[in-house]
């Protein structure tokens, strides 16, 4: 490929959240021109395919174990302190490497595409399928697909004739078989590239349809990539205005810099609280999901609940400590040079999407300590 990202891979035996932060500094001076021109740079893809990011196998977890929940959140949450975009893109990547790992029907097709391909996660609403000559064809849509413009196939969903909506099944498509829409124009997250695919009357052979195993309802599993990116950035944003106060006049004060106020000192201070409390809500809801990773179906009710409620505080938590950094920043901190206006908007962009929404899981959460009496203490950690 002739935009490296197919370069030397790291030895999975290495930390994959080591690896990540290995390639910050890289990302770093990229990111802005990945915002600028609505996807990654030649020069971001080249790092993240060097240490072994771009299309995280199954296997290559933390000390060789099963690439779980909590490492890919930390994988995003790390890159996404210097690059949210790149963030999005590598956990998307690494969630559809994962559901094509544990299905052997979708590893097989896969594999038969090539090795070491990169899968865009087409999660959404399902296809329409019709039933022909030794398989199916499909058309639909699947929107905001992050990473679709540097991805080999496409892990989409679809239900079959007469199937149950609420369980769609899944196959791999190449990318060449579906047109890609260039429809994001959000303010934020644009060097992802989230565009939209359409299949018109794309073929999938029957003995290439993965098994219903994951709801179009909630999927905690999802979410995560999404709520680290943010997480991540808010994080990222805070490191940031931690070394800026420290050598920054502070004018008509009797502080001679930023970093002597308590004032700001507060503001900081409760940033970091935030990113902590986002942090330890993340971690139980990526635990959750790697406890039911085999079968998704099977999470109780209550606990797929509560994880949605952790990844909506979460995501809130970070959105109000980057509001914290921003005020201790002051005016400063939306220059388009500054990284933190461009954290600011990839925060605002992403914490919108409707898997990480803390007002929905409220909602839902609500509902069920109500209808149960709140039965808190019943919900199993």
């Amino acid at each position: 490929m002739g935009d490296g990202r197919h370069e030397t891979r790291t030895t999975a035996a290495v930390d994959p959240v080591i690896r990540a932060r290995g390639v910050l500094p890289a990302l770093r001076s990229d990111a802005a021109a990945s915002d600028r021109r609505n996807r990654l740079t030649v020069s971001v893809l080249a790092a993240l395919g060097s240490a072994g990011l771009l299309g995280l196998r199954g296997s290559e977890g933390r000390d060789g174990r099963q690439l779980d929940c909590n490492t890919i959140g930390a994988v995003v949450a790390t890159l996404a302190e210097e690059h949210a975009s790149a963030a999005w893109v590598v956990g998307s990547f690494a969630r559809a490497a994962v559901q094509v790992a544990a299905d052997p029907v979708l590893a097989r097709a896969a594999s038969e595409h090539g090795e070491g391909l990169l899968i865009a996660d087409a999660h959404g609403a399902p296809a329409r399928a019709v039933a022909v000559k030794g398989g199916f064809r499909l058309t639909g849509l699947w929107h905001s697909v992050p990473g679709s413009a540097h991805a080999d196939l496409a892990l989409v969903s679809f239900v079959l004739p007469g199937g149950d909506p609420e369980h769609p099944v899944r196959a791999v498509l190449p990318m060449s078989q579906l047109t890609r829409h260039e429809t994001w124009d959000a303010a934020g997250a644009r060097g992802a590239s989230p565009e939209t695919l359409e299949a018109e009357g794309v073929f999938v052979r029957a003995d290439a349809v993965g098994a219903a195993g994951l709801r179009r309802g909630y999927d905690p599993a999802h979410a995560i990539v999404p709520a680290s990116t943010v997480v991540g950035a808010a994080s990222g944003a805070l490191d940031h205005a931690l070394a800026s106060v420290r050598n920054r006049p502070w004018p008509g004060t009797r502080y001679e810099t930023a970093a002597e106020s308590a004032t700001i000192q507060g503001k900081l201070t409760d940033a970091a609280m935030h990113i902590s409390s986002a942090r330890l809500h993340l971690h139980r809801a990526a635990t959750s999901a790697d406890r039911y990773a085999v079968d998704a179906a099977a999470m109780p009710p209550e606990v797929r609940i509560r994880s949605r409620v952790d990844i909506g505080c979460a995501t809130s938590a970070a959105v109000s400590a980057l509001d914290s950094v921003m005020s201790a920043i002051g005016a400063q901190a939306v220059a388009e040079t500054a990284p933190f206006e461009r954290a600011w908007r990839d925060v605002q962009t992403l914490s919108r999407h409707a898997a990480v929404d803390p007002l929905t899981a409220r909602e839902a959460f609500g509902h069920f300590l109500v209808g149960r009496g709140g039965a808190l203490h019943e919900i199993p950690l």
